[in-house]
Formats: structure tokens, C-alpha cells, sequence
């Protein structure tokens, strides 16, 4: 089966010209996690058209700022008119400074270092990998420009950084650099990835508080309905308030309690995910 099914069935629909119901299921299709990178652009493209179709110019602007944020190097929409090109370079262009190039560590098990590299408007022609023993000189790897870079340092290098450079061969953007490089460490960089998991504590905390609070407030909701079912088969008036009392109080905590807890979950998710 494709990865992203909803896209085969936009597609479809987009070609003969079922905009509105096409637009559905190319929503559904750029929320597909398992998408390839030209499922997701093509989701993309496809509903953006079809929201032009629709004359709806503003949620064609927002599918493609959403698709520009998450993957700065996509393309041009092939065959793209003249005010969706407007409106996927006015997307870009909001998102990116027409100089804007930026190079990002990305930690990495062992021996093996990765850098993204963020470049919209293409203006990286390569990127250099310079890596040197303690005292010896920089071994310089030349890279092609990619999304990801990653590769595999030397037995001997114990400090590296990047250079991305332009047509002209100018620096455009550096990770470290000769006088202030990137020392190989792999204890360091396990404490760094120990100390992100160790910092994320106060999350499971707070899940583990959601959850208890999820089920005391189900244990109440329940032992309430249990009360009020128990004060229709009173045959006294003082014992039917009683049971009706207990079980709107305990009704009134248990709301409170799932509430807050479902509230804390979702919060918890939320922090899990951005954190």
C-alpha cells in the first residue's frame, strides 16, 4: 500500500476537478507522518491549487507556509500559474531572509557527527568538513549540499567544524570555526545526551499526575452514579438526600478531577513533543 493513500484519492479528485472534495483529503494527506518528502510536497502543491481553484487564495498562502517552514528546500510547484508562483515565493520570503543560510549540529552516536544544513534559496554550492588531530592540521572533506550531513570523523580528529560556502567560494554560513572548533568528546556528548533525557523529568511527573488524577476522578465519577443508583432504593427521605448528597459531591470532584488531568495530559503531550 502507498504511504499516503489520502493523496492517491486527492489526486484523483483533483483531476477531475472536485476541488472541494479533493481539498479534504489533500488536507488529510500533508498530515500523513509516513509521507516521503515528494508525498508531502506534492500534498502540498495539489491542495494549494485546489484552494485556488476554490478562489480561497488565503488557505492556498497557509498550506504553502506550512509546507515552507517544515522543508525549506522544496521546489517550485511544477507547472505552477502565475499566483501560485506569487504566492510560494511571498510564503518563502516571509519564512526567509534571501540571505538566510544556517548550519545546525545534530548530536550523533560514537564517531559519526551530522549537520543540517537550512539553505531555501539554494545558495550553497558545497560544504566543507575541516577536522584535525590536537595538534595537527585540518583534513578538509568537501561535501554536496543536503538536508543532512553526516558522516564518520577520522580515528585521529579530535576537533572539526563546517563551512558552507557559495558559488564564489565564500563562507555563507559555519559550524565552529579554525579558532573556535568543534571539540570530539564522546563523554561529553553522552552527558549532554543523558543530561536532555535527565531534564525531562518534570514531564513524566506530569503525566504521572494526569494519569493518578484521570483515575481518581473516573473512581468518584463511578462510586457517584454507584450513590445515586443507591438512593432511588432508599425507602427514607433523610437516606435518599444522604446518597443524593454523597454522590453530587463525589460527582462534582471527580469533574474537577478529569478536567485537570485531562488538561495536564494534553499539556504534557504537547511540552513531550516541543520539548
Amino acid at each position: 500500500m502507498a504511504a499516503n493513500p489520502h493523496l492517491e484519492v486527492g489526486e484523483d479528485l483533483y483531476e477531475r476537478m472536485l476541488y472541494k472534495e479533493a481539498s479534504v483529503h489533500l488536507q488529510r494527506a500533508t498530515e500523513v507522518s509516513t509521507s516521503t518528502t515528494l508525498e508531502r510536497r506534492k500534498a502540498h502543491e495539489l491542495l494549494a491549487k485546489a484552494y485556488l481553484a476554490l478562489g480561497d487564495s488565503e488557505s492556498a498562502a497557509r498550506t504553502l507556509l506550512a509546507l515552507l517552514a517544515a522543508d525549506p528546500r522544496a521546489p517550485m510547484p511544477n507547472d505552477a500559474s502565475p499566483t501560485l508562483r506569487r504566492l510560494f515565493l511571498e510564503a518563502k520570503e516571509r519564512l526567509y531572509e534571501h540571505n538566510f543560510v544556517q548550519l545546525k549540529r545534530v548530536y550523533s552516536a560514537d564517531r559519526r557527527i551530522s549537520a543540517e544544513l537550512i539553505d531555501p534559496w539554494e545558495h550553497v554550492t558545497q560544504v566543507e568538513l575541516r577536522e584535525a588531530a590536537a595538534n595537527g592540521p585540518y583534513r578538509v572533506t568537501v561535501l554536496k549540499p543536503a538536508e543532512l550531513l553526516t558522516l564518520e570523523l577520522q580515528p585521529e580528529s579530535s576537533r572539526y567544524f563546517f563551512r558552507a560556502l557559495d558559488a564564489e567560494g565564500k563562507e555563507v554560513s559555519a559550524l565552529g570555526s579554525e579558532a573556535a572548533p568543534i571539540l570530539v568528546d564522546s563523554a561529553a556528548t553522552t552527558q549532554v545526551n543523558e543530561g536532555a533525557v535527565k531534564s525531562r523529568w518534570p514531564l513524566w511527573v506530569g503525566v504521572g499526575a494526569s494519569v493518578a488524577m484521570l483515575i481518581a476522578g473516573t473512581g468518584l465519577a463511578l462510586s457517584a452514579q454507584a450513590d445515586s443508583q443507591t438512593a432511588g432504593r432508599q425507602p427514607f427521605a433523610s437516606d435518599i438526600r444522604r446518597y443524593d448528597d454523597a454522590a453530587f459531591a463525589k460527582g462534582v470532584a471527580g469533574t474537577v478531577l478529569l478536567g485537570v488531568g485531562g488538561a495536564g495530559g494534553i499539556t504534557s503531550g504537547i511540552l513531550f513533543i516541543t520539548w
